[in-house]
């Protein structure tokens, strides 16, 4: 064997950025680099964003709605909420946590000729998956 000295390195880099108004600076900064092959932005939920607890809510009363159906049509009526937890935290076997991503599509600077990664921030549909496990009195099973 003998050496070359021709090598190629890849390396993964992950740019993490909070305050939007860097996002203009940040994408100018990574177009200025010939070299770099930008292969995807895809954008995150924060697990502390304020909208969580109202998706959850919503999630949560949802349930209810389709405890009280389920049992209505059993005869019965919901007495109470046993448990309710995020989907996956009871022993099913649901999706893990609530989730809000969405990729957003890329210009990549390569050899071919510079570009500027589209860093504009897309819009983030919040989906709170949750179990929940109720009480019901009154439920009669008809026969067939």
């Amino acid at each position: 064997m003998v050496r070359t000295g021709q090598v190629t390195a890849t390396v993964a880099v992950r740019v993490t950025v909070r305050d939007l108004d860097m996002l203009d600076a940040v994408s100018r900064v990574l177009a200025a680099d010939q070299s770099l092959n930008v292969h995807g932005v895809t954008w995150h939920v924060d697990w502390d964003n304020p909208a969580w607890p109202q998706v959850r809510a919503a999630a949560i009363q949802a349930s209810i709605r389709k405890a009280r159906d389920y049992a209505a049509a059993m005869g019965g009526t919901v007495q109470r909420v046993e448990h309710a937890a995020d989907a996956g935290l009871l022993g099913g076997d649901t999706g893990p946590y609530p989730t809000g991503r969405m990729l957003a599509p890329v210009m990549s600077s390569s050899a071919e000729g510079p570009g500027t990664p589209a860093l504009t921030p897309v819009p983030q549909e919040l989906i709170a998956t949750i179990e929940a496990r109720f009480r019901t009195t009154g439920v009669s099973i008809p026969e067939t």
